[in-house]
C-alpha cells in the first residue's frame, strides 16, 4: 500500500474537520481532499518557481506566464502530473520554456505565429473545453458554464496579445497554446489522465457537485 504524503496527510487532516461539519460521502470527501491537496501544493509550487524567477531576473515574465496559464486553465481544465515533485518540474519547465522562448524571439514581430497557433487553441477549446479531471469531475452545468467562460478568457488574452510589447505577446501566445495542448485527448492518453465521466456516472457528478 502506497504512503501517503505530506500534502495527502495536511490535506486529509483539513478535510476531516470540514467533513465533520459538512458530513461527506465517500467520494465527496476525497474530491474535497484531492482540491486541498492541490491547493496547498499549487502554492508551494508556486512560490519557488517564482523565488528561482527572482534570482534569475524574470520574475514579472514568469508571473506573466503563470497569470496567462492559469486564467483559461481555471475554466479550461487539463492534465495533472502525478505526484508534486513530477508536478513542479513539469510546471517550472513549461513556465521557464514559455518565458525563454519569448526572450529569444522578442526581436521579431509576434503577429504571424498568434495567427498560425490561434485558430488551433480555439478549435481545441471548441471541442475539448472544459476539461476536466477524474479527481475533480464537472457536472453538465459546470461544464457548459466553464466553456463559455473559457471561451471568453481566451479571446480577452488574444486581444491583450495583439497590443502588448513583443515579449509580453509572445508569452501569452505560447501560455495559450500549452495550455490547450494540455486538454487535448491525446495528451491524456499519453499522461495516464483520465476524465470524470471515465470514473462516475453523471448522475454521481451531479450529486456530488450540487449540480445538474
Amino acid at each position: 500500500m502506497r504512503k501517503a504524503n505530506l500534502f495527502e496527510k495536511f490535506s486529509g487532516r483539513i478535510t476531516d474537520r470540514v467533513s465533520g461539519i459538512k458530513n461527506f460521502n465517500e467520494d465527496e470527501y476525497e474530491i474535497v481532499k484531492f482540491g486541498w491537496q492541490v491547493l496547498i501544493g499549487d502554492m508551494l509550487k508556486f512560490i519557488i518557481i517564482l523565488a528561482i524567477a527572482y534570482l534569475l531576473g524574470v520574475f514579472g515574465l514568469i508571473l506573466a506566464a503563470i497569470a496567462s496559464i492559469g486564467a483559461l486553465r481555471t475554466f479550461a481544465g487539463g492534465i495533472h502530473a502525478g505526484g508534486w515533485t513530477k508536478c513542479l518540474v513539469v510546471n517550472g519547465l513549461i513556465l521557464y520554456g514559455i518565458t525563454y522562448s519569448a526572450l529569444l524571439l522578442q526581436s521579431h514581430t509576434p503577429f504571424p505565429i498568434e495567427m498560425a497557433v490561434y485558430p488551433f487553441c480555439l478549435a481545441a477549446l471548441l471541442l475539448y473545453s472544459p476539461a476536466d479531471h477524474h479527481n475533480r469531475p464537472m457536472s453538465k452545468v459546470q461544464k457548459k458554464y466553464s466553456r463559455g467562460i473559457s471561451l471568453m478568457v481566451f479571446f480577452v488574452l488574444a486581444g491583450i496579445s495583439l497590443v502588448v510589447k513583443p515579449l509580453y505577446s509572445y508569452i501569452i501566445c505560447f501560455s495559450v497554446v500549452a495550455e490547450c495542448i494540455m486538454i487535448l485527448p491525446v495528451t491524456y492518453r499519453i499522461s495516464g489522465n483520465g476524465h470524470g465521466d471515465q470514473y462516475f456516472s453523471q448522475k454521481e457528478i451531479s450529486n456530488n457537485t450540487g449540480l445538474n
